[in-house]
């Protein structure tokens, strides 16, 4: 398997740190990119998915980019427009034009099928795809790649939508199914196969003692010998990473991460506790705890049966004396936590009280697996974001932890006035403190508290996931995870409304729009778009760079992460451990997306590596921000 994929053939070269000064000192310095972008329109209302908006304005829509920051506008004249917004992207539909638009490419794309077409319905607006069947052919749109995939069968096709990234295909004699990531339609050709359901990373079917599954990130189906009718349980409404099978004689997982079917040596009459990427099944005082991320499981014995909490991505199991703690990211678990306690469970991460206190001992991280000390603070309100927690003292005192790292964040501050903290689909999101005309918001991507002081009082606030925007009625605030920044602009008129979403923002000024990204512009998407650590072996992993139309770049590889200044930004990378990649320009929309696909090496697991941007614009060079992919 490849371990570099780019999405058309493109021209690299590995340059030496050398090279790096040589071309920095040839050059003069810029800044990175503003992260707003204002639009003057009349509309009414911007709407808003991740970091896609859009605002009709008459016949015209207009299209915003959280990866390239700009907007980007199609005039419809043949009986539209009409919108269908989704994760990433935008359907326009102009009478028989059909346009597709994603963030990742800043561009519209259009198809007019020959008969007209219809677009189907999605489950759910989370859906990172939009379909369009015309008699015999299907034209998928992904909001990954971008790009409208056609494929043509044998007869009129019936098309199960209910999946988040794939969908499933059928045209009476063959089942096919179809990833946001690949776009292809991969046929399953067993004979007799029927279509079962589409779950959110993966496609099920049936035939004569089989059941069959399809993964969006491995783009492949597998098959299962059942004996009498299956029932498919999933879990985490219309996310889930995996299913568990149960027939008359046994109890199996099938995981859409990896594509496989594992079957448990568990008893029918098992309990079972099942989330979105992890599984706990208990026969009798055996403990089979399931990752859906690497396809694995674990075994764990106790004296009586465990009592199971269990996340997104983590399960305890707890018995009299100790707690014990499964991570579904390493398929393992953590050296037990001696005690009872209650715990209260984020998405990637727990803490942990002991009973009969009010004083938090330790929390736990499904990243790191391992349980980390809490400050000892008495009567602490305590604060639970997706992939945070947030300890407020009763006295003031503010205390972050980030499951990516193995320590808590501590900022002195007086008791803040207000709390805020928005909520989506995935769990709460960032938490932001205010202090009097001070803003503090911990990131979890950085483990930092980063502070913004106001002009003035706050007039509204609009907080989420990974961005949050707040006005005082002379400047808008707004803070991203991914760019790890606040970032300030005046206001022009009185503000109607804020909004948020996972990963942009807007004020809307009544006649004037300014869209704002919570993405840097290097920006990192892994094999579950959601979930920003789990990329598996033969997973893929999107890079996708924002700024000036045409600029020359290079890629910036290490295993170790620095905080070097130097005159055209800090260098995020310790360059003992870098290598450097040159790539080609951006695009006249101003992007470049790279596509990685990971190979199945078991020596690569465990590996983190980080990446870094430098940008040749027009003022000269910069560096970007700095993600980086641990590969499980």
């Amino acid at each position: 398997m490849r371990a570099f994929v780019a999405r058309k053939p493109r021209s690299f070269s590995v340059l030496s740190f050398a090279s790096l000064l040589a071309l920095a000192l040839a050059s003069s310095a810029s800044a990175q990119l503003a992260d707003w972008s204002s639009l003057a329109t009349w509309a009414p209302t911007v709407k808003i998915e991740q970091s896609v908006q859009y605002v009709i304005d008459g016949s015209t829509v207009h299209a915003f980019s959280g990866y390239s920051r700009g907007w980007t506008s199609v005039n419809c004249t043949l009986g539209g427009p009409t919108c269908t917004l989704s994760n990433e992207h935008l359907i326009v539909q102009d009478g028989p034009v059909y346009y597709g638009y994603a963030s990742r490419t800043g561009q519209f794309s259009a198809i007019t099928p020959a008969g007209g077409g219809t677009l189907l319905t999605n489950s759910s607006p989370q859906s990172w795809f939009n379909v369009v069947v015309d008699g015999n052919d299907v034209h998928f749109f992904s909001g990954i790649d971008g790009q409208w995939h056609s494929s043509s069968y044998s007869a009129a096709p019936s098309v199960v939508t209910t999946g988040r990234l794939c969908v499933l295909v059928s045209d009476g004699t063959d089942i096919w199914g179809i990833s946001a990531y690949y776009g292809n339609a991969v046929p399953l050709s067993v004979t007799g196969a029927v279509s079962f359901d589409a779950l959110g990373n993966m496609c099920l079917a049936t035939s004569a003692g089989q059941i069959h599954g399809f993964s969006a990130h491995r783009n492949t189906w597998a098959s299962l010998p059942v004996s009498g009718t299956p029932g498919v349980t999933s879990g985490f409404a219309n996310q889930p990473g995996c299913v568990v099978i149960e027939d008359n004689s046994s109890i199996s997982f099938f995981s859409g991460q990896t594509g496989t079917f594992t079957t448990l040596p568990a008893a029918l009459t098992s309990t079972l506790s099942l989330h979105r990427m992890c599984a706990v099944v208990v026969d009798g005082t055996t403990a089979y705890a399931y990752s859906g991320l690497l396809g694995a499981y674990q075994t764990m014995s106790f004296p009586t049966a465990p009592e199971v909490s269990i996340s997104h991505f983590f399960a305890i199991l707890s018995e009299s004396g100790a707690a014990h703690a499964y991570s579904a990211e390493s398929n393992s678990f953590a050296a037990p936590l001696s005690g009872s306690f209650g715990f209260q469970l984020s998405q990637t991460a727990a803490l942990a009280t002991p009973a009969g206190s009010n004083t938090p001992s330790d929390a736990y991280s499904c990243l790191t697996d391992q349980w980390i000390a809490a400050p000892p603070v008495p009567g602490a309100e305590v604060y639970l974001a997706a992939n945070a927690i947030v300890l407020v003292g009763p006295t003031g005192f503010l205390y972050g932890f980030s499951p990516r790292y193995t320590s808590w964040s501590t900022l002195l501050v007086p008791y803040p006035n207000a709390v805020y903290q928005g909520n989506s689909a995935q769990g709460k999101g960032l938490l932001t403190a205010r202090v009097g005309n001070d803003l503090h918001t911990f990131n979890p991507r950085s483990g930092q508290w980063r502070s913004v002081t106001m002009a003035a009082s706050m007039v509204s606030s609009k907080p989420h996931w990974n961005a949050s925007i707040f006005h005082d009625g002379v400047n808008a605030y707004a803070f991203g995870a991914y760019n790890d920044r606040w970032s300030t602009i005046p206001l022009q008129n009185p503000v109607p409304t804020l909004s948020a979403q996972i990963y942009s923002g807007n004020v809307d000024e009544g006649n004037l729009v300014t869209a704002y990204t919570a993405y840097g512009q290097l920006a990192l998407s892994a094999d579950y778009p959601d979930y920003w650590r789990a990329i598996g072996l033969g997973g893929r992993l999107n890079l996708t760079f924002g700024g000036e139309p045409g600029s020359p770049t290079l890629l910036v590889l290490g295993l170790t992460p620095a905080s070097i200044p130097t005159g055209y930004g800090t260098l995020l990378i310790d360059p003992a451990t870098m290598v450097l990649v040159s790539l080609p320009p951006l695009n006249s929309a101003g992007l470049l997306d790279l596509g990685f696909t990971v190979p199945v090496n078991p020596i690569l697991a465990g590996l983190e590596i980080w990446f870094q941007g430098a940008i040749f614009g027009p003022l000269g060079l910069y560096l970007t921000n700095a993600e980086s992919a641990k590969i499980m």
